[in-house]
């Protein structure tokens, strides 16, 4: 039998990551949930439009993979590792 493979049109984080602000998201090939997440505390600025090259703004977040009832993980952290 066929795996179900409908296109999901709409999807939410679980509730434990309620409190972060979701910085970018998508539904990939699979139906999972895709989604990069941070603290708000941190104080997000909007990344000005100018034509000359500045460093992009630096700020902790964490990288989600929902597949139903399980969730990946993965912190990215703004501080430089030597």
């Amino acid at each position: 039998m066929a795996t179900d493979r409908r296109l999901a049109l709409h999807a939410t984080l679980p509730d434990r990551y309620a409190h972060l602000e979701v910085l970018a998201s998508t539904i990939d090939h699979l139906g999972r949930i895709v989604a990069l997440v941070a603290d708000p505390v941190q104080g997000f600025a909007p990344v000005p439009h100018f034509s000359e090259l500045r460093p992009p703004p630096r700020y902790d977040a964490t990288a989600l993979i929902c597949d139903g009832p399980e969730t990946r993980a993965s912190t990215l952290s703004a501080t430089a590792s030597s």
